[in-house]
């Protein structure tokens, strides 16, 4: 994860990281979230994160809680397209609906931050009008890949 750092430039590098915060080693997530967070701070450019979205989806969703508010920030930082919003948190992001009433502004403000860009409206610190809002939006992805 740490190596990454070097490839700041490349999208892959940072898709990579949101790979690593889902593995299932502990000290693989931490080096994960620390990059990120690193490259957030000193390398934030605009990256194409669809290509990522699967991924994206599962940490928002709250496969791992503690890389929810690193990631939405990373993600804010980068310029994340709100047209991804569907894909990433469609009927979904129970991750960051954990994190809207809380206390601690820093976990609080980049998830409804990040929940705005993606539905371009805000609930405050309504969860249950958050979730009503996110079933109202439909994943693209997920429609694509229903058997025919």
């Amino acid at each position: 994860a740490v190596a990454l750092l070097n490839f700041h430039a490349r999208d892959v590098a940072w898709w990579a990281l949101v790979d690593g915060l889902r593995d299932g080693d502990d000290r693989v997530t931490t080096a994960c979230v620390q990059t990120l967070q690193t490259l957030a701070r000193d390398h934030a450019r605009n990256v194409e994160w669809g290509p990522a979205a699967p991924s994206l989806r599962a940490v928002l969703s709250g496969t791992n809680l503690g890389a929810v508010a690193p990631l939405a920030r990373a993600l804010l930082a980068t310029g994340v397209r709100a047209d991804l919003g569907p894909d990433v948190v469609g009927g979904a992001g129970e991750g960051l609906l954990v994190f809207v009433p809380s206390a601690r502004e820093s976990f609080a403000t980049p998830a409804r931050d990040l929940l705005r860009r993606f539905t371009g409206d805000d609930q405050g610190i309504d969860v249950a009008r958050w979730r009503a809002r996110l079933a109202t939006l439909k994943s693209k992805t997920a429609a694509d890949s229903r058997p025919r």
